[in-house]
């Protein structure tokens, strides 16, 4: 009673309670439980669940953004000329793309199934999912490129430079929570059935 706190109080998995007359100066921060307070006691500063979970969810995102940025710039820059092809095939041919990429999330689960029915299957899941990571990371970059493609204010329409405009943007929408995400995903899978159907360039969209 009457106790008086300069720093912070943290507590994880639990309360804080502060009792009637105490004082604390710092923050509350209270990590998995509740911040309970009595009648006259002060709290100059309070941390919750909510505003933690808030400020790391933005800095997940923004880190992920930032990583899929330079990887798309480092892609562009050592596959310029499938990347073109690709972007090519995939505005010749988007109903097809989606498609092929409507395929690639869908039967990537099954492909797991089966490889884990036996044994020698087993250790190639992991080799599954790296190559789909590989190939959706792919796909942004061809979407990337394909959205800076037609943006006006590039003069010179390089590769990169058509990546990294494109790609700020889809970085940008990439930091709306959940929908930021599942529209990525959605992108990345459209480009990356382009890529997949076209083998990565070396097969150009036949006009019917």
């Amino acid at each position: 009673r009457g106790a008086r706190v300069e720093g912070d109080a943290v507590a994880i998995g639990g309360i804080v309670s502060i009792d009637e007359g105490a004082t604390l100066e710092g923050d509350n921060v209270s990590l998995g439980g509740t911040i309970p307070t009595m009648v006259g006691s002060v709290v100059r500063g309070v941390v919750g669940d909510r505003p933690l979970r808030s400020m790391f969810g933005f800095a997940s995102r923004l880190t992920r953004a930032v990583l899929l940025y330079v990887i798309a710039l480092l892609v562009a820059a050592a596959f310029p000329g499938a990347l073109s092809r690709v972007r090519t095939y995939l505005g010749d041919r988007p109903g097809l793309s989606a498609l092929g990429g409507l395929a690639i999330l869908l039967g990537f689960a099954p492909l797991c199934v089966l490889l884990a029915v036996t044994i020698i299957g087993i250790p190639l899941i992991p080799v599954a999912a790296l190559l789909l990571a590989a190939l959706l990371l792919f796909g942004f970059t061809v979407a990337a490129g394909w959205l800076g493609e037609r943006m006006p204010w590039l003069a010179e329409r390089t590769p990169v430079k058509t990546v990294a405009l494109g790609g700020a943007v889809l970085a940008l929408v990439s930091l709306v929570p959940w929908l930021g995400a599942a529209a990525l995903l959605f992108v990345a899978a459209f480009a990356a059935g382009a890529a997949l159907l076209s083998r990565f360039g070396r097969t150009a969209a036949v006009a019917v």
